[in-house]
């Protein structure tokens, strides 16, 4: 039911991502990519790379080794992980150096 419901509406997500680049700054992205070698690219090759910098200011991202596009399926653990890496990192040091080394 939710895997139905969550495909349902196939605009949303375009609209979203054009609209990335409008997002106030001050708002941080972190993208969670897939890592397994060989797995192709969503939007195919080197679209990766557009997508993890569509707003560059305050963005950073990461690869989910040995995970496809289903990272929270194929890879809950390490998913987990990096999220709760992430969220320490963010919230407990100063705006003015995550700025400097994300």
């Amino acid at each position: 039911m939710q895997e139905a419901v969550a495909f349902s509406d196939v605009h949303t997500q375009y609209e979203v991502f054009q609209c990335m680049v409008t997002l106030d700054e001050r708002i941080s992205l972190r993208w969670v990519m897939p890592g397994r070698p060989g797995t192709p690219e969503i939007g195919g090759p080197g679209a990766s790379k557009f997508r993890v910098w569509v707003r560059p200011v305050n963005s950073s991202n990461c690869q989910i080794e040995g995970a496809g596009h289903l990272i929270p399926q194929e890879a809950p653990q390490e998913l987990a992980q990096e999220l709760s890496r992430y969220l320490l990192y963010l919230f407990s040091t100063p705006t003015s150096y995550r700025k400097a080394n994300l």
